[in-house]
């Protein structure tokens, strides 16, 4: 009888795979809308709006078990804001909860616990999965 070794994934190897790619998700998306900047064909404008829908939905609707580290270097415009008064003005991160928007001008990520909303004017930004109920060692 042979004996097979079945790798298995546990639940937080799983969650953290399905974490990584839906960051890559939306890093993708990004790259299409802002592609949609330099190329304005038919081809790209459907694959950038299906792309920006699914993973839209899939942050809003999928409950997902972490959250977004949304990273930004300096040169990029972008403010936090709450009840549509600005509170930072120049932020270099934000946790998000869900992905609201993205477009070839801007991308928007929502915060639902502070209601808290990051508008980025431009699309060469970080997104890493965070955990809130772990610590998180890597940063310094």
């Amino acid at each position: 009888m042979t004996n097979y070794n079945v790798f298995r994934m546990s639940d937080e190897e799983r969650t953290m795979k399905e974490a990584l790619k839906f960051c890559g998700d939306v890093k993708e998306a990004l790259e299409l809308a802002a592609q949609r900047n330099i190329e304005d064909s038919e081809e790209l404008k459907r694959a950038a709006e299906q792309a920006a829908v699914s993973v839209i939905h899939r942050s809003m609707f999928d409950s997902l078990p972490y959250d977004l580290l949304v990273s930004l270097p300096e040169n990029i415009p972008a403010h936090i804001s709450r009840n549509w008064t600005i509170l930072d003005d120049k932020p270099k991160t934000f946790i998000a909860t869900d992905v609201r928007a993205i477009s070839p001008q801007q991308v928007e990520f929502h915060h639902n616990p502070t209601d808290n909303w990051l508008i980025v004017f431009g699309h060469d930004i970080n997104i890493e999965p965070v955990f809130p109920d772990k610590p998180d060692f890597t940063s310094t």
